[in-house]
């Protein structure tokens, strides 16, 4: 985050398995699951993920998406206001999970309308700290105390689209945001979920017309 400096990371493996089944079934289900680790400094992470699909007709189909991760020992960056000289570090273990529901309505072949709903949350909580040398290693430095991590995310989005001619699209987008970012991890996920609906949103409309005029055409009807 700074010109001119950089930090050696471990080196990592990694293994990931993911399956996905035939979204022509009417019950579908992607599942993955990955774990990494590194050669210094204890750093590792997991993380797991299941995906049902519901077709329910040719027009309605429903898909719940579930991730979560674990990491720890993560090398990141952290802010000194009293130092704007060096660069510090911090370690950290972090947890992720988000919730995800996308459903969608197809009227025809030329309009649907789609909905989605998303849920992120994150948390880390310092360990240590380090400062940063010029040749990219660090040095145990705990002169000082950042701030942890406990960050949400709320997202809807209702979409509806009508390709009304070849080329020409009306659409109708309504979104609704909130997020929620504090230096207290709360690890009680359905608090996280109550804290962000409590949060003041953030709500908006758009439409957009996109409308498509062939010149050839036009110029052979004034022929």
């Amino acid at each position: 985050r700074k010109e001119g400096r950089m930090l050696i990371v471990p080196r990592k493996t990694s293994f990931r398995w993911f399956g996905s089944p035939d979204y022509r079934k009417v019950l579908a289900i992607d599942h993955g699951f990955s774990f990494w680790y590194a050669d210094r400094m204890g750093q590792r992470g997991f993380d797991y993920s299941i995906s049902p699909r519901i077709r329910f007709s040719d027009k309605l189909f429903i898909v719940y998406s579930f991730n979560q991760s674990f990491e720890y020992n993560l090398i990141g960056a952290v802010r000194n206001e009293n130092d704007n000289t060096n660069v510090y570090m911090g370690k950290r273990n972090a947890i992720t999970i988000t919730n995800t529901i996308n459903a969608q309505y197809t009227f025809n072949a030329k309009a649907f309308v789609n909905l989605r709903l998303r849920h992120y949350w994150s948390s880390f909580k310092y360990d240590e700290y380090y400062m940063l040398n010029n040749d990219g290693t660090l040095n145990p430095n705990n002169t000082f105390i950042a701030d942890n991590n406990n960050t949400n995310f709320f997202n809807i989005d209702l979409v509806y689209q009508w390709n009304f001619a070849p080329g020409s699209v009306l659409s109708v987008v309504w979104k609704n945001s909130i997020a929620l970012d504090n230096d207290k991890p709360e690890y009680n996920y359905f608090k996280n979920i109550r804290d962000v609906w409590d949060t003041p949103q953030a709500n908006s409309i758009s439409f957009k017309l996109l409308y498509y005029l062939d010149y050839h055409m036009i110029k052979k009807q004034n022929k």
